[in-house]
C-alpha cells in the first residue's frame, strides 16, 4: 500500500474509532438509571433503622437509585406514599406493609399502574399481586422464641407476653407463632398480655406495670427487641434480673450485648443486612422482566449466652 493510502486508511479508522467511541458512550450515558421506593412501616427501633440502611446501600452497590419513605405505622399514611411516587412514575416499589390489610389498595394502584411491586418484610392480604415477598420467616421465629422460653422453663411457668403494635403484620405472624406453640405446653400460661407498640418507652411502662401487680412472671416474652430492651431498666429497678427471663425477637448488636451479659436470656436473629440485599436483587430482577420466586425467605435463628459471640460483631 502506498504512503498516502496508508495515511488515509489510518484516517479513517481512527474516525470510525472516535465515532464508535461517540456512540457507545451516548448509548451509556442514554442509559437510564432506576429509580426505586421503598416504603418501610417505621424506623423506630434498631432493626428497622438498619433495614432502611441497608436497603439503600445495596441499591448503591447495584449501581439504582433508593429513596425511603418512613410511614410511622400509619396505613394512610404510606397509602398517601404509595399513590405519589406511582404518581411520580417510580420504576420500582418496595413495600413493607404497616397493615396486612390496609395496604391492599396500595398494592392495587401499583398492578394497575403498571409499576412493579414487591413486599419486604411484611406480607399484605392480596399478596397474590405482588411479584415477590423477601423477609425472614416472622411467624416461624415467633414458634422459635417460644420453643426457648419453654425449654428453659422446663415446660412449665408463667409468662408475660409483650405484644407489637396490634393488627401489624409482624405482630399477627410472630403472636400466632407463640401462640401455636403454648398450645402444645399447656403447663406454660399467658398470666399477662399487652401491647408495646414496638418501642422501649411504652415497653417500660407496660412491664412496670406488671411487676407491680405482684403476680408470678417467670418470664416476659416480647415480639421484638426494641421492646425487650424496654424493659430492661424495669427489670433492673426491681432487681428481677435473672429471676424473669427475658425474650425478644431481632437480635439487633445492644440486645445481643444484653445476652452475653445475661440480662436478656434469649432472642431471635433476623439478618437485615441480607433481607435488604435481597430485597433490591430481587426489585431489579422484577423491573427487568426476569422471573423470580414469589417467596424469599431469610431463615431465623435462636441466639442465647451460648452462641451469642458468632454474631456480635
Amino acid at each position: 500500500m502506498k504512503k498516502a493510502n496508508r495515511v488515509v486508511a489510518v484516517a479513517v479508522a481512527a474516525t470510525a474509532l472516535l465515532v464508535g467511541g461517540a456512540a457507545l458512550a451516548a448509548g451509556s450515558a442514554d442509559k437510564k438509571v432506576k429509580n426505586f421506593a421503598f416504603f418501610i412501616s417505621h424506623q423506630q427501633n434498631e432493626f428497622m433503622v438498619g433495614l432502611a440502611q441497608a436497603v439503600v446501600d445495596a441499591g448503591k452497590e447495584q449501581g439504582v437509585n433508593v429513596k425511603v419513605y418512613t410511614g410511622d405505622s400509619d396505613p394512610a399514611k404510606q397509602n398517601s406514599q404509595v399513590d405519589n411516587a406511582i404518581a411520580q412514575k417510580v420504576d420500582g416499589i418496595m413495600l413493607d406493609p404497616a397493615s396486612f390489610d390496609g395496604l391492599s389498595a396500595a398494592v392495587q394502584a401499583a398492578v394497575d399502574a403498571k409499576i412493579p411491586i414487591i413486599t419486604v418484610h411484611e406480607s399484605v392480604s392480596n399478596q397474590d399481586l405482588a411479584a415477590s415477598y423477601v423477609g425472614v420467616d416472622l411467624k416461624l421465629g415467633g414458634q422459635r422464641e417460644m420453643e426457648q422460653v419453654v425449654k428453659d422453663l422446663n415446660g412449665k411457668g408463667n409468662i408475660a407476653f409483650m405484644y407489637g403494635a396490634l393488627g401489624h403484620p409482624a405482630q399477627i405472624a410472630i403472636t400466632e407463632g407463640g401462640k401455636e406453640v403454648l398450645a402444645k405446653n399447656p403447663d406454660v400460661k399467658v398470666v399477662l398480655e399487652g401491647t408495646g407498640n414496638w418501642v422501649a418507652p411504652d415497653a417500660l411502662s407496660l412491664s412496670e406495670n406488671w411487676i407491680s401487680t405482684g403476680k408470678q412472671i417467670d418470664a416476659i416474652v416480647c415480639n421484638n427487641d426494641g421492646m425487650a430492651l424496654g424493659v430492661l431498666p424495669a427489670l433492673r429497678s426491681a432487681k428481677k434480673i435473672g429471676v424473669i427471663r427475658l425474650y425478644g425477637l431481632d437480635a439487633p448488636p445492644e440486645a445481643m450485648k444484653a445476652i452475653k451479659a445475661g440480662e436478656e436470656t434469649a432472642s431471635i436473629y433476623n439478618d437485615s443486612k441480607t433481607e435488604g440485599k435481597k430485597a433490591v436483587e430481587t426489585m431489579i430482577a422484577v423491573s427487568e422482566g426476569k422471573p423470580v420466586d414469589k417467596q424469599i425467605i431469610i431463615a431465623p435463628i435462636v441466639i442465647t449466652k451460648d452462641n451469642v459471640d458468632q454474631y456480635l460483631k
